[in-house]
C-alpha cells in the first residue's frame, strides 16, 4: 500500500496463489491504512478512504460484477461523494 499511494496509483492488482492469502490481504487493507495515516498524515489517505477486496474464480458471477465494477469506480458507494484512493484487488 505504501508504494501505490507513494506512486499516486489509483488502482492495485494483487495476484495471490492461495485463497486465504487473497481475502486475508484484503481484510487486512484497512489495518494497513490506518497504520501508515497515523505514522504520516500528510501523505497516506485516511483508512476510510481505501477500498480493498477479493475475487477468486468459484465466486459467483453477480459477486464478481459488483466487485469489478466497485473496483472500476473513482468513488466509495456509488454516491460520488468520497474519492477512494488506492483501490486494492486481491485475487486468485
Amino acid at each position: 500500500m505504501r508504494a501505490a499511494v507513494e506512486e499516486r496509483f489509483r488502482r492495485v492488482l494483487f495476484f495471490h496463489s492461495r485463497i486465504g492469502e487473497a481475502e486475508a490481504m484484503a481484510a487486512g487493507g484497512p489495518a494497513i491504512a490506518t497504520r501508515l495515516a497515523e505514522d504520516d498524515p500528510d501523505t497516506f489517505p485516511p483508512a476510510e478512504r481505501v477500498w480493498a477486496d477479493w475475487l477468486y474464480g468459484e465466486h459467483p458471477p453477480l459477486r464478481r460484477r459488483q466487485v469489478l465494477d466497485e473496483f472500476a469506480s473513482d468513488f466509495l458507494g456509488g454516491d460520488g461523494s468520497r474519492a477512494a484512493i488506492p483501490r486494492l484487488l486481491c485475487g486468485c
